[in-house]
């Protein structure tokens, strides 16, 4: 099989690479390349070991079939702190090595040295931190994109202002009301402020429920509280008197606060401290190796909230419950994991401007508390409560897209970064910084790079070719072969084999002849018109054991910027219509998972980087998961 492979291959001429300009820090980076994975994160395991590992699951699974069925359930569940490492055991003690090496020479050994001596050393040793805290968050990102980001939408700006004419209400019979003053307010109030709020409004209210989705979300809750499982363990520390003596200063500091009733000033105070203590995260390494041996009890509890999950789902009333809760529960968990990945995010000062505002929103209420009167304090905490509840829950309740934008936490925590909007704004910097490196003539391309799948066999093919038919090309495209080939992957559209071909600008299909003489560009589209990528799944009963390798596949949604309609304040469908000429879904299907994850993340860098597309994550329909071409 392996020679027909490489038959085809010659025949088909290569993987059409040639034209193809290798970006250093693009191509060998594993949020765009999972064939750049270090070997220390790699699967050890071989083929053989692997095929008699599913073997063994397998027949564990015909044998105790409840049993397997609540291990499955507990294992997508009960992950560890840290799933993006494949020995996460190993990967921080080399985390922790480092920055020892580093903290010892900067205070033993670099103090005694030659200034060139010390100036290379300690050089050494940072670059050092540096590469093994930038390799875990590629493989951050990587792990992140890959397993919870499915759908993503361009916010289209800017609003047009909201004239009163088309707010003006009338009856039945064509008589003038009134102006809907509360809605023409709030759209004005968005109208002003849409730079900064615009990509936190959903497209729309009703959120499909998905337990698939609410799985996910579970697991991101875990893995997002680590730093709050963390300080709960030290609290529990505190209160359960483990140390006397650090138990007894905090209760002085209590009995000192209390006697002078500066509660919230000190919280506040302390608030700042810690935040600002912790810039080059120091604390939260400190934090992490304390718990380096409660690791394992952090996952016992993992696994206990799943058996409980498990033990409980079969039960008859847990059903109806879900379908009733569902939606709220699932909505709820979103944005609890999304809170906490922000708080996480902004102690860690992964957007520093935002963080600095926060700590300046820190500093306002710390002399909110410390300088008025105690009643005016309270007069301030309490006219906050009484806005929180009377104003901004009814509009998140109501009109749930709406709920970040109107949610204080927010406004403490603005432009912080969940980790999917962090792992946004890697790829685009990423990309940004390889597209603008002086690239060096001499440079080989590296196949192996660009290889991002094989082609099938002969039966895949013939399956593949007759699942559909090319639709007829629609609206104004650019010119076909522009630009230069910066990243390809093997894929098929409409039943032809090629390849998806990024360039700086623009998006395109590439066909080839059965000779490999011929090569056709089927459609070619600017990244400015991308509006949606969505990741999706070809039927499993449509796809032939033979091809179970290349069963993923990918929506790229394009819609003109000359169509202002989504440019609106007013809910949209989730089905995006595609009336306009130019508009179009391309469907590529026949890809590996980790081609079609690269190809996701490529397409999200560059529209960022060249067009200046900013992203926001949608949770995808539950039938666009497993498409039926």
């Amino acid at each position: 099989m392996e020679a027909v492979r490489k038959a085809r291959k010659a025949l088909s001429g290569g993987d059409h690479t040639d034209d193809v300009q290798e970006l250093p820090g693009f191509t060998d980076n594993v949020a765009f390349n999972k064939d750049a994975l270090p070997e220390d994160e790699q699967d050890s395991r071989s083929k053989t070991q692997k095929v008699k590992d599913k073997a063994k699951s397998l027949k564990h699974a015909v044998a105790h079939p409840r049993t397997h069925l609540q291990q499955k359930v507990t294992q997508q569940i009960a992950i560890n702190e840290q799933p993006w490492l494949h020995n996460q055991e190993t990967a921080n003690e080399d985390l922790f090595e480092a920055h020892e090496d580093l903290d010892d020479a900067t205070e033993n050994v670099l103090p005694g040295l030659p200034e060139k001596q010390r100036v290379t050393k300690e050089h050494a040793l940072r670059s050092r931190v540096q590469e093994v805290e930038e390799t875990r968050l590629e493989l951050q990102v990587a792990w992140h994109m890959g397993r919870y980001v499915r759908r993503v939408r361009a916010v289209r700006r800017p609003l047009a202002y909201p004239q009163r004419e088309g707010y003006k209400r009338f009856d039945s019979q064509g008589k003038y009301e009134g102006l809907n003053w509360v809605k023409w307010v709030g759209h004005l109030a968005l109208y002003s402020f849409q730079d900064c709020s615009m990509h936190y409004i959903s497209p729309t209210n009703a959120v499909p429920y998905d337990r698939d989705v609410l799985t996910r979300r579970i697991e991101r809750l875990v893995v997002a509280s680590e730093a709050f499982q963390l300080w709960w363990m030290r609290v529990r520390h505190v209160y359960s008197w483990q140390d006397p003596w650090l138990t007894f200063k905090w209760f002085a500091v209590y009995l000192f606060l209390l006697k002078i009733n500066y509660m919230m000033s000190f919280y506040w105070g302390y608030l700042f401290y810690s935040v600002v203590s912790n810039f080059d995260g120091k604390h939260s390494r400190g934090w992490m190796k304390k718990s380096h041996v409660r690791a394992t009890e952090t996952r016992e509890r993992v696994s206990m909230m799943s058996e409980l999950i498990t033990r409980h789902g079969s039960d008859a009333w847990v059903e109806p419950f879900l379908d009733e809760f569902g939606p709220w529960i699932q909505l709820q968990l979103g944005d609890t994991s999304d809170f906490l990945e922000i708080c996480a995010n902004y102690y860690d000062w992964r957007n520093p401007y935002s963080t600095a505002c926060s700590c300046f929103a820190y500093v306002c209420l710390f002399l909110i508390s410390a300088i008025p009167s105690l009643d005016l304090s309270m007069r301030v905490m309490w006219l906050s409560c009484g806005l929180y509840f009377f104003l901004s829950r009814p509009i998140a309740t109501n009109y749930p897209r709406f709920r970040h934008v109107v949610d204080p936490m927010r406004w403490v925590y603005w432009d912080s970064p969940t980790m999917t909007e962090g792992a946004f704004r890697y790829l685009r910097e990423t990309m940004t910084a390889a597209l603008n490196r002086p690239l060096d003539p001499q440079a080989e391309l590296d196949p192996r790079e660009h290889n991002d799948t094989e082609d099938s066999d002969d039966e895949a093919e013939v399956f593949f070719d007759c699942l559909s038919k090319p639709h007829a090309a629609g609206g104004d495209l650019l010119p076909k072969g522009s630009g230069i080939t910066i990243r390809s992957f093997t894929a098929r559209w409409s039943g032809r084999l090629g390849r998806l071909e990024l360039t700086r600008t623009t998006a395109r299909f590439a066909t080839v002849g059965k000779l490999g003489r011929e090569r056709n560009i089927a459609w070619e589209r600017p990244l400015d018109d991308l509006l949606e990528i969505r990741k999706a799944a070809q039927a499993a009963r449509r796809v032939p054991r033979i091809v179970t390798d290349y069963k993923e596949a990918l929506s790229l949604v394009f819609v003109p910027l000359s169509n202002m309609s989504l440019a609106s304040t007013e809910e949209h469908s989730n089905e995006v219509a595609l009336e306009d000429e130019g508009a179009a879904d391309e469907y590529l299907y026949g890809m590996t998972t980790d081609a079609r994850d690269e190809a996701f993340n490529a397409l999200i860098g560059l529209a960022a980087s060249e067009a200046g597309v900013l992203w926001q994550e949608l949770q995808p329909e539950s039938d666009w998961q497993t498409h039926e071409h």
